[in-house]
């Protein structure tokens, strides 16, 4: 996926051991790297899409000292998304009280309806861009609805209810600045870490080699400002698991985002339905007509798909999953249900 790491401190701080060790990582997540510094009267905001460690621009930003009361950076292993600089994190988001929201993100948004309805707003392709475009549109309604700027507090219960209601089936490993407040919260276990001295509190997705690193408390929403911990969130205990039937929602955005048009109701619930009844079918014996009016086997077509699909996000597990049980032959459900049940598996409802 991606790495994260994010620092909050009541003075300046420089950062770049930190940075250089977290940057490291990037042969594992070559796809993109970002940088936000954050001071009193300045913020510095770097992107690019290219591997880290062979950035000749973060080289030399790093032979210089980094120093910052408040730092997010990112290394991106391309899921959702093509390999560009608006895919490229942190993403940034005014609301309408001047405030300037910044988000990176380690996961991914498999359900949503909130989330995913500004698909056809954000300038990228990423689910990530989608969460922050949701919490500035809610920060608005609420803004709008009060009549007035809300307070930290009131900013921080907003995010605890959006993420909250967002966490079921989704992995959210996120980091978020407002200019005032450092958001964090996981909910996929032993995947984001932090540590406390004096100089304040890092996060980072893997410890890194100075302090002691323990991990974040779980499915909790946390809210630190100079360096210690003001908010404590909700444990809403949803804990994300690799879920293969999350394959479904990313079938249907491929299809929204491939074709360029909006699928009406009756086209979505059709496709949802030829991708549930395909599991009766004799993938190899049955052919189906492409656009070019050629035959073409629901075994190799499917292939061809989870090939666009993975050309699209990425690498995925779930996607992942997919192509190996397409590609194995008795390894689909299907397949074991009639294996063993022979010729009256229908008869059985199975």
């Amino acid at each position: 996926m991606c790495e994260i790491y994010g620092f909050s401190g009541e003075r300046k701080r420089e950062l770049n051991n930190d940075l250089r060790q977290f940057y490291s990582h990037s042969s594992e997540h070559p796809n993109g790297w970002g940088l936000a510094l954050f001071n009193k009267y300045n913020t510095e905001i770097i992107k690019e899409v290219c591997r880290a460690d062979k950035s000749e621009l973060l080289t030399e930003k790093l032979q210089r000292p980094l120093k910052a009361e408040t730092a997010l950076a990112h290394i991106r292993l391309a899921t959702i998304g093509n390999e560009e600089y608006d895919n490229c994190h942190p993403f940034l988001s005014v609301d309408i009280s001047g405030r300037m929201w910044t988000l990176i993100h380690n996961g991914t948004i498999f359900e949503s309806d909130n989330i995913g309805k500004f698909v056809f707003q954000q300038k990228g392709e990423t689910d990530s861009e989608r969460i922050l475009l949701y919490i500035v549109d809610s920060i608005n309604k609420e803004t709008a609805r009060l009549g007035r700027e809300l307070t930290a507090e009131e900013r921080f219960w907003l995010l605890d209810t959006i993420i909250r209601n967002s966490s079921p089936k989704n992995k959210l490993n996120l980091l978020i600045y407002d200019g005032e407040i450092l958001y964090a919260h996981t909910n996929f276990r032993d995947s984001l870490y932090y540590r406390k001295d004096e100089s304040g509190a890092t996060f980072s997705t893997r410890p890194l080699s100075e302090g002691k690193w323990e991990n974040v408390p779980f499915t909790t929403l946390l809210g630190y400002k100079d360096g210690e911990r003001l908010f404590t969130g909700t444990n809403h205990g949803n804990e994300y698991f690799f879920d293969p039937s999350s394959y479904t929602p990313l079938y249907m955005l491929w299809i929204f985002r491939a074709y360029n048009k909006k699928l009406s109701e009756s086209d979505q619930i059709r496709a949802v339905e030829n991708f549930k009844n395909s599991a009766l079918y004799d993938i190899d014996g049955t052919a189906l007509l492409t656009d070019n009016a050629e035959k073409e086997s629901l075994r190799t077509a499917g292939m061809r798909v989870l090939g666009e699909l993975k050309a699209f996000y990425g690498e995925s597990e779930v996607i992942a999953y997919q192509i190996r049980k397409l590609a194995e032959s008795g390894a689909r459900y299907a397949e074991k249900v009639r294996d063993r049940f022979k010729d009256d598996y229908i008869q059985q409802l199975l």
